[in-house]
């Protein structure tokens, strides 16, 4: 099978970070072909996955972001892929957006990109504001409760728990928990 990975990113060379997402972009294409290369993702060991990267531009705009993240995941009203999961565009006021729609449409989205806190506790807020019962988490919580430093450190209280991308597509509820919980 195909775990397929769906981000809006600035596609356009006008586009204010299109420079990034060339890289994202080209990141995202080897971590696939490395993947292939070494036998994929095994789930249980019986399934065994690759991974392909779907971009769809979002012209480094908060309405296009979001319109973006939507049509990666949904390809039965006119949307570009069926993403598994979404990987968050360049920078915190983007993924502010996309998370946003990430949310409503139940998806995970890993943002890399984003180190503003706010970004993870709106969208905790919309989940449990449309009763969703999704968890929400950030790496700069994830980094800040590592290393002790930075302003995400006096708001991130839980220590930081793993879980494996394999556990997750099994489904284990303990893999879908947060790995570091955003405040409360």
């Amino acid at each position: 099978g195909i775990i397929i990975v769906g981000a809006p990113a600035s596609l356009d060379p006008e586009d204010q970070f299109s420079s990034i997402s060339v890289q994202v972009r080209r990141n995202c294409d080897l971590f696939s072909w490395m993947l292939v290369r070494r036998g994929g993702i095994k789930v249980n060991a019986t399934h065994v996955y690759g991974v392909e990267c779907v971009f769809l531009g979002d012209s480094s705009s908060q309405l296009q972001v979001a319109n973006a993240t939507s049509r990666l995941v949904h390809p039965e009203s006119g949307g570009f892929a069926s993403a598994d999961f979404l990987l968050g565009p360049y920078g915190s006021g983007l993924t502010t957006y996309a998370s946003k729609q990430a949310v409503l449409d139940s998806k995970l989205m890993i943002a890399p990109a984003s180190s503003d806190p706010a970004v993870y506790s709106s969208a905790a807020a919309l989940a449990q504001e449309n009763g969703l019962g999704l968890r929400v988490f950030g790496m700069a919580c994830c980094l800040a409760a590592r290393t002790g430093r930075g302003a995400a450190s006096r708001q991130c209280s839980r220590p930081p728990r793993t879980a494996t991308l394999a556990a997750m597509l099994a489904g284990s509820a303990t893999a879908r928990r947060s790995a570091c919980a955003a405040p409360a």
